[in-house]
């Protein structure tokens, strides 16, 4: 590639430091996890308050059996299920964010979020693309008597709405969140040192990895979670840009979960959807309890995905925002 086609990994050797595979993992899984941990006991303390404060039991196992089932997506509302999402996955980017900012020394703009303007575009443009593609996938498997699905139930009043446009951002800062971490530290920090295809290989292990406790797993579901991996890797390096990603993987979980009812990823997401599908051909081909995610409707879908990046223009328009190295400053300093 010419130096234009790695844009994406030219912002990251704006920072004084590189860093390096075999450290930017446990970063990006330590991140996750911890970020999860200091979500979940967030969340833990307001259900706890909320529930005594509605007068809950005072037996400590009856009220541990009501936090666990206070903390079943599938049990929640879309406004629970939202602030849910924020809370567990807002403090991992916080903690990627904070790594990129004090030790690589770098802007958070340079991670892909340049031009808040275009950016959005780009976001809309990038949940436009998932939106046809899990569109695609429930009305074709609807088509060949794959899957059956209800109608449209179209919210009578905004009351009706605005849950779901809580439960929308908390797919975006979940989403997001997984962008950041894998196609933001693990592609593109690793790619700036070990260049393009190490970059993929530990981005699409590690995106693969963290989904590997989900429900009802699958061969074909961990081949898609390594597809879906490579087409994010490349759809980040055609934009040079975390924004079109950002807002695929957030309308992708969205539109599976809660306008088309599926599972998403093995899990069920609440009774707040506008349309109910429900597969009924082979596994193989509709994923069955795993979703479309473990069906290989979702690998063509994805090997189509590829295709149509091709359409979206490389990003040029950023690249004076790269500071030209001088003579003397030699290449940015790896961490070791």
């Amino acid at each position: 590639m010419s130096q234009k086609q790695h844009l994406f990994f030219e912002f990251a050797r704006t920072g004084k430091r590189l860093t390096a595979a075999w450290f930017a993992v446990p970063i990006g899984l330590i991140s996750t996890v911890a970020g999860q941990i200091v979500g979940g006991i967030g969340i833990g303390i307001l259900v706890v308050m909320a529930m005594f404060g509605n007068g809950g039991t005072d037996d400590p196992e009856a009220a541990a059996a009501e936090v666990e089932a206070s903390l079943d997506l599938a049990s929640l509302s879309s406004v629970e299920q939202g602030l849910f999402l924020i809370g567990f996955f807002f403090f991992a980017a916080i903690a990627i964010f904070l790594w990129v900012r004090l030790f690589e020394k770098r802007s958070i703009a340079s991670m892909g979020f340049h031009g808040l303007g275009s950016g959005l575009f780009k976001f809309a443009r990038g949940g436009l693309f998932a939106f046809l593609s899990m569109a695609a996938m429930a009305f074709g498997m609807q088509a060949i008597g794959y899957a059956e699905g209800s109608p449209a139930e179209v919210p009578t009043s905004w009351m009706l709405v605005w849950p779901l446009l809580i439960l929308m951002l908390g797919w975006i800062v979940q989403g997001s969140t997984e962008e950041i971490v894998t196609r933001g530290l693990l592609f593109q920090s690793v790619g700036a040192r070990h260049g393009l295809i190490v970059a993929v290989i530990i981005s699409a292990a590690v995106f693969t990895l963290l989904h590997g406790m989900n429900d009802n797993p699958s061969a074909v579901f961990f081949i898609n979670l390594a597809l879906y991996s490579v087409f994010a890797c490349f759809y980040a390096l055609r934009e040079a840009s975390l924004w079109g990603i950002c807002g695929h993987h957030a309308m992708w979980n969205f539109t599976q979960g809660n306008l088309f009812g599926f599972a998403v990823s093995g899990s069920q997401f609440g009774e707040d959807r506008l349309m109910q599908f429900s597969e009924t051909g082979p596994d193989l081909i509709t994923g069955g309890a795993t979703g479309p995610e473990g069906g290989l409707v979702t690998t063509i879908i994805l090997a189509i995905s590829m295709v149509v990046l091709l359409l979206i223009k490389p990003s040029k328009d950023l690249y004076d925002k790269v500071p030209a190295p001088s003579a003397s400053d030699g290449d940015a300093c790896p961490i070791d």
